[in-house]
């Protein structure tokens, strides 16, 4: 039998201090607002971890994996 993966080491995925917002435009009915959709996340993913991302519709996870994927960047 194969003897597991060690997860010690650096990470191999690290993000500190994460923060994305996006600028809402105004409309006839709403003044333009700015949208929070990452505050602060910090994570880090070792070697051989299995690492799930969960939470309702609109709370960023995509966003997240977006950034991840250097698809889009970070506001700070």
């Amino acid at each position: 039998m194969a003897e597991p993966l060690a997860t010690d080491g650096p990470p191999l995925v690290s993000a500190r201090g994460l923060t994305r917002s996006y600028t809402m435009p105004a409309t006839r009915t709403s003044p333009t607002r700015e949208i929070h959709v990452l505050q602060g996340v910090d994570l880090d993913i070792r070697r051989a971890e299995m690492v799930s991302i969960v939470g309702p519709s609109g709370a960023g996870k995509s966003t997240l994996l977006h950034i991840l994927g250097t698809l889009d960047h970070p506001t700070a």
